[in-house]
C-alpha cells in the first residue's frame, strides 16, 4: 500500500512540475464559484503540499486571494452603483466606452470600477469615447422558459452592474486609454469590413459568411444567415477564435519564410501581427486565448526553456481571470478553454493511434510505393479531423446544454465536412484583403473567396436541415399543454396544443426574441399560426417562425369571407370561428376571430378581443369549456359574468386590456379561477 501511495506521489510530482499553474488556477476557479466548488481550491493545495511543491501552494494561496478579493470588490462596487440608482430615477454619469455594441455601449464609469450597459438611441458611441450620460435603469425580467436570453445572466457573465436606458448623452471627448486603441482598431475593422462586403453587396450572404469568418464582424449578417450556422451546430466560426488565430497565425508565418530576415525580428512581426489581428477583431476570449498561448511558446523555444502545453493552457486562463474574474461565467471562455483541452487530449491520442488505413506495420517504409505513401498521409489528416472533432463535440456538448439549453447531434459531422474549407476560404479572403488594391487580381481573389463562402454556406444549410441538428434539452410539451406569453405594450402570444395552433406572433423583433425562444425551449413545435390583425405588432414576425418550421401552415383570419373552419392536429380539433364580414374594421379588434380547442376531455375557447358578434356565431355545441381565454374588444365587449354562465368555465384567463373589468365583475371565486396575464404575470404554461 506504502509502494503504491508513493508511485502516486512520484507521478503527480512529475506532472504537476511540469505544469505548476494547473493547481493554482484550479485555486482560482474554486474561489471565484464558491459554495461547494470551494473544495476545488482546498484540494489543490493540500495536493500540492502532499507533493512537496511549496511554491505551488503559496502560488495557489497567493492567487485564490487576489481572484477572490478582485471579485468581491467588483461585487461591492456593484451593489453600490445598484443601490444608488434604485434611490434616484435618473443618474448623471462619466465615463469612457469600451466597447460599442449594435444598439448601444459598454461603458466604463470614470473613478470606479464600475461598467455597465448603455442602450438607447443617445447610446451609439465608439470605444475610447470620453462622454456624459444621463440615465435610468432598464427594466428586466427573468426568462420565461429556461434556455430563453436572460439579462441578468448576461450581465453576469459581461462583468457589468447595470443595464442602463441613456437618456441624453453629450461628447466629452477621447480619452488616453487603451480603449482608445481599441476605438482604432474597430475602425479598421469596419474598413476592412466594407473591402469584404462592398457597397450593394450587404443582401449577399456569401460576403456576410467572409466578413464573419475573416473579422468576427456579425454586424453584417442578416438573422436568417446567423440562424442556419447556429442550427448547424457551427456559428462558433461566426467568432473569432483559435481556430481563427491559428490560420492567421500559419499565413504569416509561411509569408514571412520567404522574407530574409533575423529569427527573432520574423518571430517579433508574427506576434505583432496575430496580436494586431487579435485586436482588431475585437479582443474576444477564445482568440486572446490562442494569442496568449502562442506568445507563451514562442517565448518559451526563444529562451530554450521546455515548453508544457498544459502548463501555458493554465497560464492562459489564469491571467484572463485574474484580469477579469467574470469570464468565469462566460460561455465563450469555458467553451474555448475546454475544447482546445479536448484538442490536445485528442492531439496525444493520435500520436498513440495506430494508422486506420497505413500499410501493414510489419512492411519496411522503404518498401511503400507511392500510393502507400499517399494513403498514410491521407490516414494522418482524415484520423486527425475525426477524432478532434469528435473530442470538441462531446467536450462542447454538455458546456452547451449548461448554458444554452440547446444540443446538436451532428455539429461534429458538419465540422469534418468544413475543416479543409474554413482555412480556404480564410487564405483567399486575406489574399483579397491584402490585394484588395490590384485592379483585376483583387477582384478575382474577392470572387475565390466568395465562391469558397458559397460552399460553406451550402455545407452547413445540408446539415442543419437534417433531424437532430439543433434541439432543446427540454423534453416535448405533452399535446394537451398550452401557453399564453405577454409580449409588451399590452399584447400577447398563445399557442394551443402541441403540435398545435400559435395565435399571433408579434412583431419580427418580438418573433425572433421572444415567441421563437419561447416555443422552442419550451417544447412546443406549432402546426399552424393564426393572425388576427393586419397590425405589424401582431403579425409582423410570421417570417420568423417559418424559418423554424418551414411546414408551418399561416391563417390569416382578415383575408377570409368563411364562417368556420375545422381541422385536426396530433393534439386534438380545432375550430375556428371568423368574424362576419359586416361587422366594421374599426376597431381593429373586430377582425379577431375564437378559437376552440378539443384534446381528449379538455376544450379551451380562445376568444382574445373578438366582439360579441362573433362570439354568438360560435355553435352552442362548442360552447362549453373549461379554460377561456380573453380580452376585450372596447366596441362591442363580451360581458365577463354572460361568457361565464354561458361556457361554464372553471378557469378564466385575462389578456392584459381585459384586466380594467375587474373591479366591477363580481364572479364567484369558489366556481371560477381568474389569471391575469399582464406585466406583472407575463406567463402562463399549463401541461
Amino acid at each position: 500500500m506504502k509502494y503504491h501511495s508513493s508511485a502516486l506521489r512520484r507521478v503527480l510530482r512529475y506532472h504537476l512540475q511540469a505544469a505548476p499553474l494547473l493547481l493554482p488556477l484550479l485555486s482560482v476557479v474554486g474561489a471565484l464559484c464558491g459554495g461547494y466548488y470551494y473544495l476545488l481550491t482546498i484540494i489543490s493545495i493540500i495536493v500540492a503540499h502532499s507533493v512537496g511543491l511549496l511554491r505551488v501552494v503559496f502560488c495557489s494561496v497567493l492567487c485564490a486571494a487576489v481572484a477572490a478579493i478582485h471579485y468581491c470588490a467588483i461585487k461591492i462596487d456593484h451593489d453600490e452603483f445598484v443601490g444608488k440608482l434604485e434611490n434616484e430615477h435618473a443618474l448623471s454619469i462619466r465615463g469612457t466606452v469600451e466597447r460599442s455594441m449594435s444598439n448601444g455601449c459598454i461603458l466604463k464609469i470614470e473613478d470606479t470600477g464600475v461598467r455597465v450597459a448603455l442602450r438607447g438611441e443617445n447610446a451609439h458611441w465608439k470605444a475610447g469615447d470620453y462622454i456624459h450620460a444621463t440615465v435610468e435603469a432598464q427594466p428586466y425580467f427573468p426568462p420565461h422558459v429556461e434556455g430563453m436570453f436572460d439579462t441578468a445572466t448576461w450581465l453576469k457573465s459581461q462583468g457589468l452592474a447595470a443595464n442602463l436606458y441613456c437618456l441624453r448623452s453629450e461628447y466629452l471627448g477621447r480619452s488616453f486609454s487603451f480603449s482608445a486603441l481599441q476605438g482604432w482598431a474597430d475602425a479598421q475593422r469596419e474598413y476592412l469590413a466594407q473591402v469584404l462586403v462592398p457597397p450593394g453587396c450587404e443582401t449577399d450572404k456569401r460576403c456576410q459568411v467572409l466578413c464573419a469568418l475573416m473579422l468576427g464582424d456579425k454586424s453584417k449578417s442578416e438573422p436568417d444567415t446567423v440562424n442556419t450556422f447556429k442550427r448547424g451546430g457551427v456559428l462558433h466560426i461566426f467568432a473569432v477564435s483559435g481556430l481563427h488565430v491559428g490560420i492567421i497565425a500559419g499565413i504569416l508565418l509561411f509569408t514571412l519564410r520567404y522574407i530574409p530576415m533575423p529569427a527573432y525580428l520574423r518571430t517579433l512581426l508574427l506576434l505583432i501581427g496575430v496580436g494586431a489581428y487579435v485586436l482588431m477583431t475585437g479582443l474576444a476570449v477564445p482568440a486572446l486565448r490562442a494569442f496568449l498561448m502562442l506568445a507563451l511558446v514562442v517565448i518559451g523555444y526563444g529562451l530554450r526553456r521546455p515548453v508544457s502545453m498544459l502548463n501555458i493552457w493554465a497560464a492562459a486562463a489564469l491571467g484572463i481571470l485574474l484580469f477579469a474574474p467574470w469570464q468565469m461565467f462566460n460561455a465563450g471562455f469555458v467553451l474555448s478553454f475546454a475544447v482546445y483541452a479536448s484538442i490536445c487530449a485528442s492531439a496525444v491520442y493520435l500520436m498513440k493511434d495506430r494508422p486506420w488505413f497505413a500499410p501493414d506495420s510489419f512492411i519496411p517504409k522503404k518498401l511503400y510505393t507511392k500510393a502507400d505513401i499517399a494513403v498514410v498521409k491521407s490516414d494522418i489528416w482524415l484520423r486527425g479531423i475525426i477524432v478532434v472533432s469528435l473530442g470538441a463535440w462531446l467536450v462542447s456538448l454538455p458546456i452547451t446544454m449548461g448554458f444554452f439549453h440547446t444540443f446538436n447531434l451532428l455539429s461534429f459531422l458538419t465540422n469534418i465536412v468544413i475543416s479543409p474549407l474554413i482555412p480556404l476560404v480564410m487564405a483567399l479572403g486575406t489574399a483579397a484583403l491584402v490585394l484588395s488594391w490590384v485592379p483585376v487580381v483583387g477582384a478575382w481573389l474577392h470572387g475565390l473567396a466568395l465562391y469558397g463562402a458559397g460552399m460553406l454556406i451550402n455545407v452547413v444549410s445540408f446539415f442543419s436541415a437534417l433531424p437532430g441538428s439543433y434541439m432543446p434539452i427540454e423534453e416535448s410539451s405533452p399535446p394537451d399543454s398550452f401557453m399564453v406569453m405577454h409580449t409588451g405594450y399590452g399584447d400577447c402570444f398563445c399557442v394551443l396544443g402541441n403540435p398545435g395552433v400559435v395565435i399571433n406572433c408579434g412583431g419580427e423583433k418580438t418573433a425572433r426574441f421572444n415567441v421563437e425562444p419561447a416555443l422552442f425551449h419550451g417544447g412546443f413545435k406549432p402546426s399552424a399560426l393564426l393572425l388576427t390583425q393586419k397590425r405589424a405588432s401582431l403579425c409582423g414576425g410570421s417570417e420568423v417562425l417559418t424559418e423554424t418550421w418551414p411546414d408551418l401552415t399561416v391563417l390569416r383570419s382578415y383575408f377570409t369571407d368563411a364562417e368556420a373552419q375545422v381541422f385536426s392536429t396530433e393534439a386534438g380539433k380545432y375550430v375556428v370561428v371568423y368574424p362576419p364580414s359586416y361587422l366594421p374594421k374599426s376597431p381593429v379588434q373586430n377582425l379577431t376571430p375564437a378559437v376552440i380547442w378539443e384534446c381528449g376531455e379538455q376544450r379551451v375557447m380562445y376568444l382574445g378581443d373578438a366582439s360579441v358578434v362573433t362570439y354568438e356565431r360560435i355553435p352552442l355545441q362548442y360552447k362549453k369549456v373549461d379554460v377561456v381565454i380573453c380580452g376585450r374588444n372596447p366596441a362591442q365587449p363580451v360581458e365577463l359574468h354572460e361568457l361565464v354562465e354561458d361556457t361554464g368555465a372553471s378557469q378564466i384567463i385575462l389578456l392584459p386590456n381585459a384586466l380594467e373589468i375587474l373591479p366591477e365583475t363580481t364572479i364567484p371565486a369558489e366556481r371560477v379561477e381568474l389569471i391575469p396575464i399582464s406585466a406583472e404575470n407575463p406567463f402562463l404554461l399549463k401541461k
